[in-house]
């Protein structure tokens, strides 16, 4: 799971990202209000870890400003705190934070914490429209046959669809810990990027073809095409559709196969004839 920890101690900045990260989450740390909320802005985290008192915004705003973000409501957020007041914690909760942790720090607490906040966000599905809010454009995209996939501009997965996940054999829990770096293969991750970058300058891409890594390390090639879609607060996603065309790159590599094989029986009868003819050449002298 990506969990940002937004503190500007750091020292505990620190002892967080280890503690956290040794659970196997992926931990990205920040000691400015202003930066975690561009951070989130480009960039879904399923967990933050909130300190209050930081330098430029305090933490209940960077709080109200994330919820206010595409998907700042899908997220936990557990604020750490050394206000612990009835009137002090009643403002953390109505800034939107989910829960609070005092300050010094007990980390057998936060590890409750830790597990509590990992239980809400798995009990979520990933998707930038929440099961209320399905349309039936959301719909067309869980029962199509193709891969679909929605990625912003850090390389979180923001949605996948049914078919997605299980050509490549992923569950939408699996997908908290990974990023499009991940599953695309690496000698075609440059030109994935590269078309991303051509989206960003509002060019359009045509079709394109890669390879996924799927859960069990096989390769998967699929064709498709990149569309660029654009929240309100100007947040970039790629969209892309794809078809699974590994069975069909089987058979083309098979059919290939029989070709150079008929290529090559097809030379050695020449070269078989040319010897004939040259020992017929021979007897006749």
């Amino acid at each position: 799971m990506k969990v940002m920890i937004i503190e500007d101690d750091r020292h505990i900045q620190q002892l967080l990202a280890r503690f956290i990260g040794a659970f196997g989450n992926k931990t990205t740390t920040c000691s400015i209000g202003e930066k975690a909320v561009e951070n989130f802005r480009n960039q879904f985290y399923p967990l933050i870890i909130l300190d209050l008192g930081l330098p430029d915004i305090d933490g209940l705003e960077v709080c109200r400003r994330i919820r206010g973000l595409p998907r700042g409501d899908e997220c936990v957020i557990l604020v750490c705190t050394a206000y612990t007041r009835p009137r002090d914690l009643e403002a953390v909760l109505g800034a939107g934070a989910d829960d609070y942790l005092a300050k010094p720090i007990n980390f057998d607490l936060l590890r409750v914490r830790l597990k509590i906040a990992e239980q809400r966000v798995r009990a979520q599905p990933i998707g930038t429209v929440s099961k209320k809010k399905k349309t039936r454009s959301h719909e067309l995209f869980e029962n199509a046959d193709a891969m679909i996939q929605c990625v912003d501009s850090g390389g979180a997965f923001t949605y996948v669809n049914h078919t997605w996940c299980r050509v490549l054999g992923y569950s939408e829990e699996e997908l908290y810990n990974l990023s499009i770096i991940d599953v695309i293969h690496p000698k075609d991750l440059a030109r994935y990027e590269a078309e991303f970058k051509n989206l960003i300058l509002d060019e359009k891409c045509g079709k394109l073809e890669l390879r996924f890594i799927a859960k069990n390390h096989k390769t998967v090639f699929v064709s498709g095409t990149l569309n660029s879609e654009q929240t309100g607060n100007g947040a970039l996603y790629a969209k892309g559709i794809f078809r699974d065309m590994t069975r069909y790159k089987e058979i083309e590599k098979q059919l290939e196969k029989a070709q150079a094989e008929e290529r090559k029986q097809r030379e050695r009868a020449e070269v078989a004839e040319q010897e004939v003819k040259f020992l017929k050449r021979l007897l006749d002298q």
